[in-house]
């Protein structure tokens, strides 16, 4: 669980003006530990609007504070780049820093990041530039296959 003052200083460091509402949705993404929905945030902060996360959401893509993902489930995830929990002043500014797969269940539809596992480096042609991959497993959790 990380605290205001930390939040305050990674979006700081990243270009941000730490706003209550980007503070609360990056603490709920940190503090959570795993892909979250716009749907899911807004959930949790009952008492933010749904327009207030979506702009939070894009800035903080925008910033690469964040990176998202489609995992199958109709709906954009979101989660902190590893790297910014651990040394948010690197100059890693590619979208392939944070590179990994994710699982994602078929039947209760939660996702989770999978960082142990390497994906592989897709060789492009010459002068294309590589953003972002990705990489989603579906399947049953250990929770629904019983």
């Amino acid at each position: 669980m990380r605290s205001l003052t930390s939040i305050t200083n990674l979006l700081t460091i990243c270009g941000v003006r730490p706003s209550p509402i980007r503070q609360l949705v990056l603490k709920t993404l940190i503090d959570t530990g795993h892909p979250m929905s716009s749907l899911e945030i807004e959930k949790t902060l009952q008492t933010v609007d749904r327009s207030s996360i979506t702009r939070t959401l894009v800035l903080l893509v925008d910033k690469e504070i964040v990176h998202s993902f489609e995992d199958g489930s109709g709906s954009m995830k979101y989660e902190v780049r590893a790297r910014n929990l651990t040394n948010p002043q690197s100059n890693l500014n590619d979208g392939l820093s944070d590179l990994h797969p994710h699982f994602h269940c078929i039947k209760c539809g939660s996702t989770i990041c999978l960082p142990n596992i390497n994906m592989p480096l897709i060789p492009l042609p010459e002068g294309y530039i590589g953003h972002s991959s990705t990489m989603i497993v579906k399947g049953l959790c250990k929770k629904c296959r019983i």
